[in-house]
């Protein structure tokens, strides 16, 4: 399968300092064993150092795909191996926000590997992986937000998360707690797909 890997990060409007953090690695690039590696991490606007935490996580699993540690896992341990690498990431984003100084960052992490033409994720918070094919653009994580557990309960129409005034409000970081909820899973994918992996800065413009 031909792969066409491509990342892009910019400040934007809002803030004057860019808390986002990416790496998009395909073709001779690819970490050994894998097809292309693709992570975005936002770091938590507000919050202490969101910059360095989303620094931390992409740094942290650069390294470890670098030696090939993920080359002899098995294609159906992928999704596994994956969200135990973002508790490792956790616990390291934690661990360096007990100082002062940085007390309280996190950010989000979103982890997608494509090997054997299977798309395998990770995922916390709500920055998004989406598939898009056919001319159809389908989401696929789920964010980690509290609209989009009103969302889930039926207690909010999807229309009025979009503007709600906690639409910002995450659920689930890497860093703020030692225990985290993170999401992962694996889906088959086809030639002409396309992958999208973007923070929410993309997705609420």
């Amino acid at each position: 399968m031909g792969l066409n890997v491509y990342g892009v990060t910019d400040t934007g409007k809002v803030r004057g300092h860019n808390e986002d953090s990416i790496l998009a690695l395909g073709g001779e690039q690819s970490p050994p064993g894998v097809d292309a590696l693709l992570v975005v991490a936002d770091g938590m606007g507000g919050h202490a150092a969101g910059e360095v935490a989303s620094d931390m996580a992409v740094s942290h699993i650069a390294e470890r795909f670098g030696p090939g540690e993920f080359a002899s896992v098995a294609v159906d341990g992928l999704k596994d191996a994956l969200r135990t690498l973002l508790q490792d990431v956790n616990s390291s984003v934690h661990s360096a926000g007990q100082d002062s100084d940085k007390h309280g960052m996190g950010t989000t992490c979103t982890i997608v590997v494509i090997k054997d033409k299977q798309l395998h994720y990770a995922h916390v918070g709500d920055s998004r992986a989406y598939l898009f094919r056919d001319s159809e653009l389908t989401q696929i994580t789920s964010d980690h937000s509290w609209v989009e557990e009103q969302v889930a309960a039926g207690l909010l129409a999807p229309a009025e998360a979009i503007t709600h005034p906690r639409r910002n409000v995450l659920t689930q970081a890497l860093g703020p707690r030692l225990d985290v909820k993170i999401d992962s899973s694996t889906i088959k994918i086809e030639s002409d797909d396309l992958i999208l992996v973007c923070t929410d800065g993309l997705y609420t413009l």
